[in-house]
């Protein structure tokens, strides 16, 4: 059975999921997809063949359900060169998670306590205010609530869609500091900034009496560098509270993460993580589940590179993607800048995360964030 599913737009992924299909006959593959051509028909292959050479790529959430209609379009078809086709048992497996995720992106509009994230205007930006004295890049700068508050009203006015308040950092080699600290620091400045703006609040943490804390005072969501993996009460949580959760990817703790990260095949290993992780939090309860790959959390430089090149796979998972690229250290080691000098490469990064489908971007500079995916945008939609 294929346990991963992977972007069928790509002629060598397609190559993967044939194999695995065993479709024996020869297949050519020309252009982004002309898959199976010894079992369509000439009709079919000319559909197939116009509508994924018109640039259909899975580059925003909207585009998969017109491919994924298509593609199951095909599917009922019972007769002609086509049928042994689709009576593989493993493609067949293909066709139902596309029609999972044909179900899944309809209406991935999500409203909770007064609050909505629609995924169907995705990318949303979301601002990063870490209320720490130790973080990789503003450490120290939001210590004091009022500047905090100030700072994450900023963002909001420049465009971030959601604020992640975060009290303890988790750059590489970092220690956990205690619950109470770490309330002590980000609950003055929740409470008012829900006072004070509509914006969704996001909590960065990964301990659950922090989150309901979190949540009590005024936050909207849950970001979880850990994916429930390190506290174990924290799904049970989100489940009761019936707000979003993101769950991250991580290998190993941030005091130990980049010792030595090694993965055979990074983007598989992720998946099977999340197909795990999503199965835990549905069970839990939990129905409004974001994905973060986790760029830079026990992650080698080429690892980061082959998360932001192969995103499309993992929305086979049928759930929003949110990456966070800002000013991170793979920026920094391909172009040789320290922190506070990577913004292109923040940019760039993020530019293609959106064409990978990305939804949510989690940046540090939110105006040139926004700017830069409105170029992309307007670019993208024009019909000169």
């Amino acid at each position: 059975m294929i346990s991963r599913v992977y972007d069928p737009t790509n002629p060598a992924k397609l190559s993967k999921i044939l194999s695995a299909c065993k479709v024996k006959k020869p297949v050519t593959l020309t252009g982004d997809y002309l898959a199976v051509l010894t079992r369509l028909t000439q009709t079919q292959r000319q559909e197939l063949s116009g509508f994924l050479s018109s640039g259909a790529c899975f580059s925003n959430y909207c585009e998969i359900p017109a491919f994924a209609g298509f593609i199951l379009g095909l599917h009922s078809i019972s007769c002609g060169p086509s049928a042994e086709l689709f009576q593989d048992q493993e493609l067949q497996t293909f066709f139902l998670k596309l029609a999972q995720l044909n179900n899944s992106f309809k209406h991935q509009k999500w409203t909770w306590n007064n609050k909505c994230l629609d995924f169907t205007a995705a990318p949303h930006i979301m601002g990063i205010l870490n209320i720490t004295p130790d973080s990789f890049s503003d450490g120290g700068r939001y210590i004091d609530p009022e500047t905090a508050v100030d700072h994450a009203l900023k963002m909001a006015e420049q465009g971030a869609s959601i604020i992640d308040i975060g009290g303890e950092s988790t750059r590489p080699g970092s220690e956990p500091v205690s619950e109470s600290e770490e309330m002590d620091r980000i609950l003055p400045v929740i409470e008012q900034l829900h006072k004070q703006s509509k914006i969704i609040i996001s909590v960065d943490t990964y301990k659950n009496r922090v989150a309901k804390a979190a949540l009590e005072a005024g936050a909207d969501m849950i970001n979880d560098i850990s994916g429930g993996t390190f506290d174990p009460e924290m799904m049970p949580l989100a489940a009761k509270k019936k707000c979003p959760y993101i769950m991250m990817h991580i290998k190993g703790k941030p005091r130990n993460m980049q010792v030595n990260p090694f993965y055979e095949d990074v983007i598989d290993e992720i998946y099977v993580y999340f197909e795990d992780r999503i199965k835990q939090a549905e069970q839990a309860g939990i129905d409004k589940i974001i994905l973060d790959p986790g760029i830079g959390f026990g992650k080698r430089l080429q690892d980061n590179l082959q998360i932001l090149k192969n995103l499309k796979d993992f929305q086979w998972l049928g759930k929003p993607l949110l990456i966070g690229v800002s000013r991170k250290s793979f920026i920094g080691a391909l172009l040789n800048r320290e922190t506070d000098s990577r913004l292109a490469g923040s940019l760039a990064s993020a530019i293609v995360a959106v064409q990978n489908g990305a939804g949510i971007i989690r940046a540090h500079d939110v105006r040139d964030t926004v700017d830069a995916i409105k170029i992309y945008q307007s670019i993208k939609e024009t019909n000169a």
